[in-house]
């Protein structure tokens, strides 16, 4: 089955677009490994055996993949919380939005879509990354996995945009890089977007049929100019 890719018409028709955040909008590739081998060589691991760090999963679940083993609750713990604290001192200039990413938002808030962003990530380093790059007020909505203190799912942060913008599910996209993403879209009842230039692999991403693919941004921007 082929899979259209999204179009500029696609995104105007919207009241309401959602997005994840690493992968999707942010390369924050770079910050997150960074901060993993700081954090690991901290706690006495040796960097020889480390593994590569997906990045998408919750927190512990991706720094235990790092580690390559199984580790006690609390060694786990504390690597975590060590983790929280290199990559919430970094300046995150090796995080950079994909190309096209910044004018494709304001070109749809411009156009009066709804914009939210809908992340695993934590708050508080989400937050300071918008900040930094002075991005926050782009974001009509911005939700992660424990905004307010609470547990919050994919699931819980589309059903929350939409009920707050009284948008209907078909009125609405959501981006994201992890067939979880897509999952988590189609159990709302959203229609969702792979983003093939993520961190994702393509042929997972297909197998999860989503309703649309983006291979580019850049691209993607281009049609939405076009279009309007």
């Amino acid at each position: 089955m082929t899979i259209p890719s999204v179009t500029g018409e696609h995104l105007l028709a919207c009241r309401c677009i959602l997005f994840d955040f690493d992968g999707t909008l942010c390369d924050s590739m770079f910050d997150i490994k960074q901060a993993f081998y700081d954090a690991a060589v901290a706690c006495g691991y040796d960097p020889a055996t480390l593994n590569e760090i997906p990045v998408g999963p919750p927190l512990a679940a991706s720094l235990r993949a790092g580690l390559g083993r199984d580790v006690e609750r609390e060694e786990l713990e504390t690597l975590v919380a060590k983790y929280r604290e290199c990559y919430n001192a970094s300046d995150f200039t090796g995080s950079p939005f994909y190309p096209g990413a910044i004018e494709l938002i304001e070109r749809l808030r411009a156009s009066g879509v709804r914009i939210a962003l809908a992340t695993n990530k934590s708050e508080r380093a989400t937050l300071r990354i918008l900040a930094l790059k002075e991005v926050v007020p782009l974001f009509d909505r911005i939700l992660c996995h424990d905004s307010g203190g609470e547990f919050w799912s994919k699931e819980r942060m589309i059903r929350t945009v939409l009920d707050e913008t009284e948008t209907a599910e078909t009125d609405a996209l959501f981006f994201g890089d992890a067939t979880t993403d897509i999952a988590a879209g189609r159990n709302v009842g959203v229609p969702t977007v792979a983003a093939l230039y993520g961190y994702g692999i393509a042929e997972e991403l297909h197998a999860a049929e989503p309703d649309f693919v983006c291979p580019n941004l850049a691209e993607l921007l281009y049609s939405l100019i076009t279009a309007g």
